[in-house]
């Protein structure tokens, strides 16, 4: 017995007896090659689906074409940025500005695209809203989504 026990024994101070909890740390077991291969490996990325170049050539060719034909007499000109898997289509007005109007988003097909409209209220493209002036020509094509952007902007 230690000697502060002693004393509190004595002066019939009992002192309760406290158990040290052991906690035992499992024992590591060394991880194995195979399964050190996958707890350092990387998670694959999302392979980005980029629009083909000849693909793009076309887009290039559609805006154009349309723009001779349906832009010809207006002061606006649509532009068409490509990045990744969307279609940018934008006004180019008397100054130079570049305005937002449409998204497309290219499935694989030039004729079956996801649309969204520009909303100047939010600063974003919303592809939920259809009910605006134009929204009769989406059709999930180029021509139907500027057709759309002239009738909803101009």
């Amino acid at each position: 017995m230690g000697m502060m026990t002693k004393i509190m024994d004595k002066l019939g101070l009992n002192p309760k007896k406290v158990s040290k909890d052991v906690t035992v740390e499992p024992k590591k077991e060394p991880v194995k090659k195979r399964d050190m291969k996958r707890i350092t490996k990387k998670p694959k990325k999302k392979k980005k689906i980029a629009i083909p170049e000849h693909v793009q050539g076309q887009i290039i060719l559609r805006v154009d074409k349309f723009n001779r034909k349906k832009m010809s007499k207006r002061h606006e000109k649509y532009y068409a940025e490509i990045k990744g898997k969307f279609i940018y289509l934008m006004f180019a007005m008397g100054g130079g500005q570049l305005d937002p109007i449409c998204r497309l988003k290219y499935t694989g097909d030039l004729e079956n695209m996801d649309f969204a409209i520009y909303r100047y209220s939010s600063e974003k493209y919303d592809p939920n809203e259809l009910f605006f002036p134009g929204g009769e020509f989406v059709d999930g094509t180029l021509e139907g989504a500027m057709k759309a952007g002239i009738r909803a902007y101009l």
